[in-house]
Parts: C-alpha cells; sequence; structure tokens
C-alpha cells in the first residue's frame, strides 16, 4: 500500500517537474505578447498612401483601418505566425503570411482593379477628402496629359457634370451641376482657395502643374469644409514629397497654335536622407511660365486676347512615423487681355453688335497686351505639421496665409496726366486671408470606425481701391464639425455635423467724407449622411444627402457699378439673405472587364438662391455702353444626371459615351433660370497599340462633343437668344518611349518621355456657347493645335 502510495506519489513528482521544465515556460512564452505591427499601405501606381485600407489579421480575429497617410499598428500582439489580409475599394486585395519573432514594419503595395480602372468615380479618397456616397471624380492620367496647358476651367470640362463659365477665351471658371463661383470651393495643396472669386471674370488663380491628381466632389460639401461649398469642391493635391535619398524631376513642353502659345513646366525634388536615418529632409522645387498672344476665331482674330504667366512653388518637410512638418509657399502671377471688342462707346453701337453677332473692332495676331486687362497675383504660405499618438490618434493643425492682388485697367485710360504716366489701376483689390484648421483623427474604434473632430478659423481684410464697385470689409469665420464613419466588407455609412459662424463689417467713404459701415452677422448648421453599398464584385451604390449654406458675398450684397472685366454693370441688393442647398444624390456603378457603366442623380433644392439676372435697358455711362445685371434671390431646384459607359470593342479598340443633363427651375417665378449650361453628349473611339519599335502605348482617340441649345431660359430674359447646337470633332495621339541615358547607381538607363497631339475643332467650325459672358460680342476659339512633350528624369 505504502509502495503503490510512493509510485503515485512519484508520478505526481514527475509530472510536476515536468510541467515545471516544459510548459511554465510555454505558457511564460505566450504571456510575452508585447510585439508591434505597423507598416504603410500604398498605391502602386501613383506612391500615394491609401487611407482607411483595411487590414484584417485572421488568427487574432482582429481588424483595423489605416489612417488618412496609410499608416497602421498593431500593438500587443504574440510571437508566431500570422495571415493578414489587406484591402481597399477599387485595389486588388492581398493575402501576406507572415512570422513575428520581433516587431516588424511592412511596406504594402496595392495594384489597382483592372476593371475598376475604367469607372469614374474616386475610390482613393481620404476621410477629409469626401463625403461616404458622394459622386466623386479623379481625372485620369491620360485626362491630365491630354489637357496640359489649359487653365483650370478647361481642364475640368472632360468630366461628366462639369462645364465652364468664360469670359472670352482666355478666362474660365469650374461649374459643377450648373453652380459656379463662390459655391465651389478648391482644395489647394489641402487650403482652401481664397481669392476674388466672386466674379464671373475671376478665373481660379492656381497652376494646374503643381497637382499630381485633381478631382471633383459633386454635390453640397458644408460639413468638412465649411459654408460656400454648395455645388461641390475642387481637389488639387500635390503629390508626396520624396522619401527616399536621390533627385528626380519632370519638363513639359506645350505648343498651342491658336494664340501661338508656349508653356514650360519644371519640377525638381529630393530627399537629403542617409542610410542610416529612418527619415530626411524632402524638397521640391516647381515653375511655369506661358505666353499667348490674340486668340483666332475660324473668321477673325479677337483683338486683346494674349496672356503672360510666371508661377513659382517650393516645399520643404520631415516625417518620421510619429509627426511630420511641411511647409509650402507659391506665387500665382497673370496678366490678361480682355477682349477689346466687348467694351463699346454707345448703346446704339452695344445692340447693333449683339444684332449683327460680329465684333466692330477686329486685329491681326500680336503678343501685345493692351487696355483693357487684368493683372493678378496670388500668394499662398501654408505650414502644416501633424503628431500620431499610438492609444488616442492623429493631430493635425495647419495655417495659412494668402495675400491676393487683382488689378484691372479699364478700356479708356485715365483723363488725368498724372495718373495716365503712372498708368493706375482703375480697380485695384487686395485680399489677405489667414486661416488655421485643427483636426483630430482618432484611432479606429471596434476596428471599423473611423472619425474625426475639427475646427477652423478664419480672418479676412480686403483693401480696395479705385472707382466704386465693392467697399472695403473685414471678416471672420469660424466652424466645427464632427464626422464619423463605419467601414465593412462591403458597406460603409457615415454621418456628419457642422456650425459655422460670420462676421461682415464693410467700410466706404461717403460723400461728406466720413466712413459709413455696415455689420452683418450669418450663422447656420450643415448635416451629411452618406452610405456605400457593394452589391457584388461588380456592382456598387452611393448615396448621400446633404445640407449647406452660404452668405451672400461682397460684391452680392455692395455692387454698383461698371465691371469691366465682365463687360457688365452690376447692382447689388444690402438686403439679401444666406442661401440654404439641401442636396440628394445617389450613385449606380458598374464595372466589368466588357462594360463599365456609372449613373449619377442628383437633386439640389436651394432656398434664397441669389443669381445675376438681366435687367433692361442697357445702361450708358461716361465709360461706354453696357448690358446691365441685378443680383437677385429665388427659391431654384437643380436636377440632372450624368452618365458614362465604356465599352471595350476589342482588346485594342474602345468606345466611350458620356451625358450631362441638368433643369434648373426658378419656383418663385415659375419659370427657368438663366445661365445654365446646355445638355450635351460625347462619344469618343480610342485605338491602343501596346509597343511599336521603341513606342509603347500609342494611343489614338477621335471624339465628337454634341452641345444641345439651351431652351430652357425665360422668355425676354437676355440682351442675346441662346446660341445654336453646335457639334466639335477632337483628335488626340499619345505615345511614351525612352531616348538618352543617365547614370544610376552604376547603371545606364533610358530616360522616359511622352509625346502629345492633339486637334480640336478639326472642322474649324464657327459656334457660340450660351456659358460664355461674350457671346453677345463674338464667335469661340477656332481649330487648334497642340504638342505636348513630357520628360521625367
Amino acid at each position: 500500500m505504502i509502495a503503490q502510495r510512493s509510485f503515485k506519489y512519484c508520478v505526481f513528482c514527475t509530472l510536476f517537474l515536468f510541467f515545471l521544465i516544459v510548459c511554465v515556460p510555454i505558457f511564460a512564452q505566450s504571456k510575452q505578447c508585447n510585439y508591434r505591427l505597423s507598416g504603410h499601405i500604398y498605391s502602386a501606381d501613383s506612391q500615394e498612401g491609401l487611407p482607411s485600407a483595411s487590414i484584417f489579421i485572421e488568427e487574432a480575429n482582429k481588424r483595423t483601418l489605416a489612417d488618412s497617410h496609410g499608416h497602421f499598428q498593431y500593438e500587443n500582439l504574440c510571437k508566431g505566425r500570422y495571415v493578414i489580409r489587406v484591402s481597399f475599394l477599387g485595389y486588388e486585395s492581398q493575402k501576406l503570411q507572415i512570422q513575428l519573432d520581433t516587431s516588424l514594419f511592412l511596406k504594402i503595395r496595392l495594384e489597382e482593379n483592372s476593371i475598376l480602372l475604367e469607372a469614374i468615380t474616386i475610390q482613393a479618397a481620404s476621410l477629409a477628402d469626401v463625403q461616404v456616397g458622394q459622386p466623386a471624380t479623379q481625372l485620369s492620367e491620360i485626362e491630365i496629359s491630354q489637357t496640359q496647358g489649359k487653365n483650370l476651367g478647361e481642364m475640368l470640362k472632360t468630366i461628366t457634370g462639369v462645364n465652364s463659365l468664360q469670359t472670352g477665351n482666355s478666362i474660365s471658371k469650374p461649374v459643377i451641376h450648373g453652380l459656379h463661383s463662390n459655391r465651389i470651393l478648391i482644395l489647394n495643396h489641402g487650403v482652401r482657395q481664397e481669392g476674388q472669386q466672386w466674379g464671373s471674370e475671376h478665373a481660379p488663380e492656381v497652376d494646374p502643374f503643381v497637382a499630381q491628381n485633381i478631382s471633383v466632389v459633386k454635390g453640397a460639401a458644408g460639413v468638412r469644409y465649411g459654408s460656400d461649398a454648395i455645388g461641390g469642391v475642387i481637389i488639387l493635391s500635390p503629390k508626396s514629397l520624396p522619401s527616399e535619398k536621390g533627385m528626380a524631376g519632370e519638363v513639359n513642353l506645350i505648343g498651342i497654335s491658336n494664340g501661338r502659345q508656349g508653356t514650360f513646366s519644371g519640377i525638381l525634388e529630393g530627399n537629403t536622407k542617409k542610410k542610416q536615418e529612418v527619415s530626411g529632409v524632402a524638397w521640391r522645387i516647381q515653375g511655369t511660365l506661358k505666353r499667348s498672344g490674340n486668340i483666332r476665331t475660324p473668321n477673325y482674330y479677337l483683338a486683346n486676347t494674349g496672356l503672360k504667366e510666371i508661377n513659382f512653388s517650393a516645399a520643404l518637410g520631415y516625417q518620421k512615423y510619429h509627426g511630420g512638418v511641411e511647409a509650402f509657399f507659391s506665387r500665382f502671377s497673370t496678366q490678361i487681355g480682355i477682349f477689346s471688342g466687348a467694351h463699346i462707346g454707345n448703346l446704339t453701337d452695344l445692340r447693333r453688335v449683339i444684332e449683327s453677332g460680329e465684333p466692330f473692332i477686329k486685329s491681326d495676331f500680336s503678343y501685345q497686351i493692351d487696355r483693357p486687362f487684368q493683372d493678378v497675383s496670388h500668394n499662398l504660405l501654408k505650414i502644416n505639421a501633424f503628431l500620431k499618438f499610438d492609444n488616442w490618434g492623429k493631430i493635425t493643425t495647419t495655417y495659412a496665409l494668402q495675400v491676393n492682388l487683382r488689378k484691372e485697367y479699364d478700356a479708356h485710360r485715365p483723363l488725368n496726366d498724372s495718373l495716365l504716366r503712372l498708368n493706375k489701376p482703375e480697380l485695384n483689390f487686395q485680399l489677405n486671408t489667414h486661416t488655421l484648421d485643427l483636426i483630430f483623427e482618432h484611432k479606429p474604434l471596434l476596428g471599423a470606425i473611423t472619425g474625426s473632430i475639427g475646427a477652423s478659423g478664419t480672418r479676412q481684410t480686403n483693401i480696395y481701391q479705385g472707382r466704386p464697385l465693392v467697399p472695403n470689409f473685414r471678416s471672420y469665420n469660424g466652424g466645427i464639425f464632427w464626422i464619423e464613419r463605419l467601414t465593412k466588407s462591403k458597406y460603409e455609412l457615415e454621418l456628419g455635423f457642422r456650425y459655422d459662424y460670420k462676421w461682415l463689417k464693410t467700410f466706404e467713404r461717403l460723400q461728406n467724407g466720413s466712413v459709413g459701415s455696415i455689420e452683418r452677422i450669418f450663422n447656420n448648421f450643415s448635416t451629411t449622411i452618406g452610405a456605400n453599398y457593394k452589391i457584388n464584385k461588380n456592382i456598387e451604390w452611393h448615396t448621400n444627402f446633404a445640407t449647406a449654406w452660404r452668405p451672400p458675398n461682397i460684391n452680392e450684397l455692395f455692387s454698383n457699378g461698371v465691371h469691366h472685366g465682365a463687360a457688365s454693370f452690376e447692382k447689388g441688393d444690402e438686403n439679401l439673405t444666406p442661401e440654404v442647398a439641401y442636396n440628394l444624390s445617389t450613385t449606380f456603378n458598374y464595372a466589368h472587364p466588357k462594360l463599365t457603366f456609372e449613373m449619377v442623380l442628383y437633386y439640389n433644392h436651394i432656398n434664397n438662391y441669389i443669381y445675376l439676372k438681366p435687367q433692361f435697358p442697357e445702361v450708358l455711362t461716361i465709360r461706354g455702353a453696357f448690358p446691365s445685371f441685378a443680383y437677385t434671390q429665388t427659391d431654384a431646384i437643380f436636377r440632372g444626371i450624368d452618365t458614362k459607359i465604356v465599352v471595350p470593342l476589342s482588346s485594342a479598340v474602345s468606345w466611350e459615351a458620356k451625358g450631362s443633363f441638368l433643369w434648373a427651375y426658378n419656383r418663385r417665378d415659375d419659370a427657368y433660370l438663366v445661365l445654365i449650361p446646355a445638355n450635351r453628349v460625347e462619344n469618343e473611339v480610342s485605338y491602343k497599340i501596346d509597343s511599336w519599335r521603341k513606342m509603347k502605348n500609342i494611343i489614338f482617340s477621335v471624339s465628337y462633343l454634341s452641345v444641345f441649345e439651351q431652351k430652357r431660359v425665360p422668355i425676354a430674359s437676355d440682351y442675346a437668344t441662346p446660341p445654336k447646337s453646335y457639334g466639335l470633332a477632337n483628335l488626340d495621339i499619345s505615345t511614351s518611349l525612352s531616348v538618352g541615358k543617365k547614370d544610376k547607381i552604376g547603371k545606364k538607363e533610358n530616360v522616359p518621355m511622352q509625346i502629345g497631339l492633339q486637334v480640336n475643332n478639326v472642322f474649324n467650325t464657327v459656334y457660340r456657347d450660351y456659358m460664355n459672358r461674350f457671346r453677345y460680342f463674338s464667335d469661340e476659339i477656332g481649330r487648334n493645335i497642340s504638342l505636348r512633350i513630357k520628360m521625367s528624369f
């Protein structure tokens, strides 16, 4: 019995010792779960981080989302082998196997989905850029290449639902779903562009060559960007500063036949990083020169329509995983001639020009810019910094200073001899804008919820000199917002709120010598509710309901005089009240190797919509005779459809069709609205050859744009009836090849070059566009041939 007990005791001791020797170390080892797995998920094409990319660890059943720069991090992981699944909408998913023996940092590159590449909707948009469910479009690399050398308004016309409001052929500003000017917000290098954008002939003061990606968000986006974003947002994003040691750059050369325009743009960038350093100081400099002369219609030159432009920008940055800082400066400077034939001395001649359809003033070609003209410069200084906290999230702050200088010279020179010698402008504006933004993006909650809370403030002062048009003013704006987004494998949901407050005070010299002032206060809320749903691998559905508002601008309240740049007399109304918009949009997107289709349906109800209404009769002043317009309000409805279809007819040939249809209605007067883009349809057939001799990616395309006559206008509401419908044929051929050699780490590599040739208005068609303010006086531009060359090194 004792022996039996002894045996059991020995067995117990043996097992206990075995447990101590073998099992305890195993348990101890399993409890050493203090490893970190972090990384950066980025696009193989653009090298940009992919915000909100999904990272799922199967063994740990843990999911998280990348931050706005594509970075992610897991804490307290145990040693072992893991299977990681990485996915991002519009990109091929990746499945990785890793052995975690120490903390790791992964660089994960995702390739764009070959099917979804044909789709229009932006798939790689950050939380701060696009509200969930909102229709958004990014210009493709081919579209940017084909439109290089043009201004921003002309570049964006390739997007469905986007047109341009023109003042002649040199000035163009974007129109999204029928809305323009202060209803369209431009985000330039992450900063809200602030200039004198209220004028129809005040084009955006930005250099498109600075941007690698150009995106358009259609519809109200007031929650993230504040008041004014009723019609949409245009986002110009530069590529990230280089993160590796070395130096690179590119050169763009563009020649355009009509106007004999020449454009040069160059970029040089690098990083001081050394081998033993985690990161270094990154830098970039960029510049653009542009010169153009008189534009030619099919039958005559347009006098004084030349253009000069000199732009420069520089960036400097330093970044690590937990923080970084970047400084950016840009200067945009241009002189734009205003068509002389739009400035007429008396009412009889004004009516004769409108009725005859041909200008009195004609000229030969010249590069000279004379009166009337605009001299505009825009300076932007931005300082941006961020900090990441492993347990909290990320804080980003941005300060920006913008100084906008606008000088406008009338057609008639000053009568005073001293002013004549100095050649002073009749209108001189200086707008100074200080902005400060603070955004906190919290760490993903439950592996699926991301969100941000932010505050913004703006201080503006406008100093005005010259003949009466608008008063001096000072304003303060403040806003706070909160956005939360739930992301699952098949759907996304988002809810956001914002409150904005604006204080405005004007200063104006009265006839008795005293200074009069008017003070106004505006405030309101904005909301957004959005959803994305992936029905299957081919079909996606997006919907968004948003509210936004916009206080009346200084010109809408107080304009009173001749606006020479627009060749019009404009009258404001200081009793105008803020616009309030209720916007609903739904997008269906089908992507398949044999067919890509997108349809956007939108409905925008705007209470107290402010617009420039023609007044009769014309006005005669000491400076000439001008069409007269007054700012007025109504309740308006904008509804429409944007469609795009891409059908590969073979491995080399594809057909693309785009259509934009818009109906705008004045509810108070039970009538249509004026100055609304006409419906249009464009068809394009392209033929691609992968390679031939030394050339690669040879693409030849033929397109035809059909613009309908705008018949939905109020009766007897304009000085001239809307122009007839027209059609334009266009050609484009492009290719890439390698030329020359360069040394790189002991090897020689070819220098890539891209060459393109484009012909617009192939048949030199005579036409006029309803959205051109100078359609009263002249035809549109005739045939135009452009040659573009791009070299990267």
